[in-house]
């Protein structure tokens, strides 16, 4: 991949001031997609893994899967799920504690939380930034399924190269829950993803959020 990635040019130079408007709006309001089969399908297996107590780690729009094969290593105990809407993964028999699935996303946070399915850990690893003010709704923080999956989830990390993504992300999180959460620049002593390697070549700040569950809910 070539080193020439630009950083994230956006008409938003702070936190978009329709953010808390949003975040009201979602947490108030149920968000019911319809699942389809192969997002069914998934959470039947996730939820086989959970019946017999084997932690569950989900890869939020993992890509090729770099980042779910280093999870995967880094966790034998656990069962990763590299999940993404395209099915661009690499070789998927590397590792028995790996699964790579192409499904709709929000769907699988939203049944994972219909169905009480606890993960242990969910990455969000440079999502699309969305960077066009008028496309907050767009990101993931902003979105009326985010509140599902931060709701399952015991540990999140996101990482992205857009301080101000980081910043809204956090303060989602502080909306919808009393989770604990730390927000630092960092710089990774290996690349985990194409493009963490892109953007560390290229020079760019890069920004990791973790959130660890406090409570299960706000109340």
């Amino acid at each position: 991949m070539k080193n020439n990635s630009s950083k994230v040019f956006s008409n938003q130079l702070k936190k978009n001031a329709k953010l808390s408007y949003y975040l009201e709006k979602n947490y108030q309001n149920d968000f019911s997609p319809s699942i389809n089969e192969s997002t069914f399908r998934i959470y039947k297996q996730i939820k086989y893994f959970e019946d017999r107590g084997i932690p569950i780690i989900l890869d939020n729009g993992c890509g090729t899967g770099l980042s779910s094969l280093w999870l995967a290593v880094q966790n034998p105990d656990s069962v990763v799920f590299g999940i993404d809407r395209t099915a661009k993964f690499i070789n998927k028999k590397r590792y028995k504690n790996l699964i790579f699935a192409q499904v709709e996303i929000s769907q699988l946070w939203r049944i994972l939380w219909e169905k009480k399915i606890a993960v242990s850990k969910a990455y969000l690893l440079y999502p699309n930034p969305w960077p066009k003010s008028k496309h907050l709704t767009r990101r993931w923080h902003a979105h009326p399924a985010f509140k599902y999956l931060i709701y399952i989830t015991n540990s999140l990390e996101l990482r992205t190269n857009w301080e101000i993504y980081a910043l809204e992300a956090q303060a989602s999180l502080e909306f919808m829950t009393d989770n604990r959460t730390t927000l630092s620049k960092f710089k990774p002593n290996y690349s985990i993803t194409l493009h963490e390697e892109k953007y560390m070549n290229s020079g760019h700040d890069l920004f990791k959020l973790l959130s660890s569950k406090i409570s299960s809910e706000k109340s």
